[in-house]
Order: structure tokens, then C-alpha cells, then sequence
């Protein structure tokens, strides 16, 4: 076999590998050894036209015997990424507010939804369109991140 082809292969194969370990490991934290406890279900995002925000729902699972509390996220598709609460106000308005952390006792789940917590996803840094997915990295307080994939919706989707 041709010295190129081998190495093609030997790429391919590391490739495939390095994907199967990220979605076989839910969690990684700073400590190695630590079983992962946080899981991720019902991952999506709502597009929205003419570049402005998206905004990413989940829900968060935490499987531990501790709390954890989601610090933040990252995204290479996005150039900025942050927690954010919806509420109304006394008058009706609805707002927005910035989320320091989202702490998640164990056993619990927590929601991100629309009309709730979310995750801002900011200055997309290429074109976007419903149907595309987009990763996002959540980082929590002990170091552990947790890649998520997030399949867009189009404006005015609600689940």
C-alpha cells in the first residue's frame, strides 16, 4: 500500500476516534477521574434573520451527589456566548438580565427555554440558516465543559 494512502487512512482514522471519544465522554472535568454527572437533552437554538442573536435552549441534567452551576459558554460559530434570564417586569415589560452561574442541585434538572434561562449567542462568524447545527461549549464552576450540538430552528419556534 502507497505510503500516502496509508497516512490518509491513519488521518481518517484518528479523526473518527477523537469524535468518538468527545461523545462518549458527557462530561470532562478538571479531575480526570471524576465520573461525569451532567447531561444534556432537548438541545436546539432559534435562528433569527438579518445576523442578529440566536438564543439556545437545553436541559441540563445533573446525575452527581453535588450541586454544579453552569458559569458560561463557548462557541466557535458564534463570537460571543452568555446566560441570560427573561422576566417581566411589575409594569408587563419583558427584559432580559445577565446570569453570573445557574447552579444545579443534585438530582435536578434545570431548563433553558424561551421566556426563561437561555444562552445568548451573539455575532455569528459565518452565515447561519434553519436546518444548520452550531456547537456550543458550556462551562461550569469546577472547570468541566460540556460540548452540546444545536440544531437551528426557524424564527418563531417555541419548542
Amino acid at each position: 500500500m502507497p505510503l500516502a494512502t496509508l497516512l490518509s487512512r491513519l488521518k481518517f482514522l484518528s479523526a473518527i476516534a477523537a469524535l468518538l471519544v468527545t461523545a462518549l465522554t458527557p462530561l470532562q472535568g478538571a479531575d480526570a477521574g471524576t465520573a461525569p454527572t451532567v447531561t444534556v437533552t432537548q438541545a436546539w437554538a432559534r435562528w433569527l434573520p438579518n445576523n442578529l442573536p440566536a438564543a439556545g435552549y437545553l436541559v441540563l441534567h445533573n446525575a452527581g451527589t453535588e450541586a454544579v452551576a453552569l458559569t458560561g459558554a463557548t462557541s466557535p460559530d458564534f463570537g460571543r456566548v452568555m446566560l441570560h434570564e427573561s422576566y417581566t417586569t411589575a409594569g408587563g415589560a419583558n427584559r432580559m438580565r445577565h446570569v453570573d452561574q445557574l447552579p444545579i442541585a443534585p438530582g435536578a434538572e434545570v431548563a433553558l427555554r424561551p421566556g426563561s434561562y437561555h444562552l445568548m449567542l451573539m455575532r455569528a462568524k459565518h452565515a447561519l440558516k434553519p436546518g444548520d447545527t452550531v456547537t456550543v461549549t458550556l462551562q461550569f464552576a469546577d472547570g468541566a465543559t460540556l460540548p452540546v450540538e444545536l440544531p437551528l430552528k426557524p424564527a418563531g419556534t417555541t419548542e
